[in-house]
């Protein structure tokens, strides 16, 4: 359960980050005026909508953990575009590829959260109705 949470605490970090910090850092890393800043908010949102909406079919065609491991990989290379992109524009395609990867992790981990509560409730549930014997 620790590792999950730990998990689960990451990508919403980078969820939380990318959402507060893109267009700061698009001002003040990569010269984008003020006006167009949010244009790495935008393809961030996208993707993460669209990720959100085909999560389950994803999920279906590839597994779980595929798509978590997957997720993970793609968001670290939109992270590297991001930040070694040598125009804003490259770094919001960066930010596109963060919101696809993410957009499925924070989910299966909650749901994956769920389910092991629900086998330890159930365990516990044996355990006291059984008087201790396995």
């Amino acid at each position: 359960m620790l590792g999950i949470g730990t998990l689960a605490f990451a990508g919403s970090s980078i969820e939380g980050s990318v959402a507060d910090w893109s267009s700061l850092y698009l001002v003040t890393v990569k010269n984008m005026d003020l006006g167009h800043a949010s244009i790495g908010l935008g393809p961030f949102y996208c993707a993460m909508a669209a990720g959100r909406f085909a999560g389950w079919t994803i999920v279906a065609n590839w597994g779980q953990r595929i798509v978590i491991i997957g997720g993970a990989i793609f968001a670290a290379i939109g992270i590297l575009i991001a930040l070694c992109a040598p125009q804003a524009i490259l770094s919001a395609l960066g930010f596109f590829f963060v919101g696809a990867g993410i957009s499925n992790i924070l989910p299966l981990l909650i749901s994956s959260a769920g389910r092991l509560l629900c086998v330890l409730a159930l365990q516990r549930h044996r355990f006291c109705c059984t008087e201790g014997t396995p």
